[in-house]
């Protein structure tokens, strides 16, 4: 009988043994999984975080040649009741342009021109006399501007603004001379901008 109780005591013990090792096993499984989980959602906060950048590209060509290629702007995009307007803003160096006109939300893709008319029906596009300035104002450059030519909203989303432009232009100093104007070509692509809407129906402006 005596080595009966130690036998059973024997395998008492050892099951006692078994469950602590499989507890603690489990224990450290779930620690891991704790950590994963956190760690995924540390990466994907990251990516969201990267993803939501407001970062915007500007490039000019003239004449054929790209003279302006800087993908570091911040752009501000503001739907109005009759105007889109878009501001690319880096430090001091700045571009804005405003497209007006009385049907705008009616139209998709967004085009517009240049020239100076009095067609109210037919959209059209300012251009403000934009610079890039750098190295802490050491280097200033002007954007040229776009004097006659047509302006492609291609892409209009909360997310993602493209616009296309084709014309001739030079900078604001040639603006009354029209023989020394240039093909001009300009391409501005807005990730994420700052959008405010006043005055626009917001269920209608993107396309």
């Amino acid at each position: 009988m005596k080595n009966w109780n130690i036998y059973v005591v024997f395998w008492c013990l050892l099951f006692l043994m078994n469950c602590k090792n499989s507890e603690e096993k489990t224990m450290v499984s779930s620690n891991d999984k704790v950590e994963i989980t956190e760690d995924n959602k540390a990466i994907k906060n990251e990516v969201s975080k990267q993803s939501a950048i407001n970062s915007s590209t500007l490039k000019v060509d003239l004449s054929g040649n790209t003279i302006i290629d800087k993908n570091d702007f911040q752009a501000n995009v503001i739907f109005l009741k009759k105007a889109l307007s878009i501001e690319l803003v880096e430090g001091k160096s700045t571009l804005t342009i405003i497209v007006r006109g009385n049907n705008i939300w009616e139209q998709q893709p967004i085009k517009s021109v240049f020239e100076n008319n009095t067609d109210a029906n037919q959209l059209k596009t300012i251009m403000t006399a934009g610079t890039i300035v750098e190295n802490d104002g050491n280097y200033i450059q002007k954007i040229p501007m776009v004097f006659e030519g047509e302006l492609t909203v291609s892409k209009l989303t909360e997310k993602e603004v493209i616009i296309k432009i084709s014309g001739k232009g030079e900078i604001l100093d040639y603006a009354s001379s029209k023989e020394q104007w240039k093909p001009i070509s300009m391409t501005i692509i807005c990730k994420n901008p700052n959008i405010k809407i006043s005055g626009a129906n917001k269920e209608t402006v993107y396309y």
